[in-house]
């Protein structure tokens, strides 16, 4: 099976690319940071071993994300997102999305744009 990608980025307009993860971790603040065009990170659990980083001051001062608050919903948060998400695996530490993860959240996510 082709590599998918380590991580889901969701920009503001609703555009899915699937990119990879440096490999050294210790600069994973900046590359996100840098990804998400921000200064500030928040991360929240999307599902157990799958985490959501966004712009912490991003309410307000980002385009609402339509595409990153359907694939909330469907899984039980409330929260209304703005500006470009992250999404990555998780246990202890950041890690790369499992390919049955990222060909599920796909999936999730074309089911949310259609």
């Amino acid at each position: 099976m082709k590599h998918i990608g380590d991580a889901i980025l969701i920009t503001e307009d609703g555009t899915v690319i699937t990119v990879n993860l440096p490999a050294d971790r210790e600069n994973f603040a900046a590359y996100t940071a840098a990804v998400l065009r921000c200064t500030t990170l928040e991360a929240f659990d999307l599902t157990d071993g799958v985490t959501v980083w966004l712009d912490e001051e991003g309410l307000g001062q980002w385009p609402y994300n339509a595409l990153m608050d359907a694939l909330g919903n469907l899984h039980g948060h409330t929260n209304s997102f703005h500006g470009p998400v992250l999404i990555t695996g998780y246990s202890t530490h950041v890690q790369p999305l499992t390919t049955d993860q990222a060909i599920q959240l796909l999936k999730e996510l074309n089911d949310a744009g259609a």
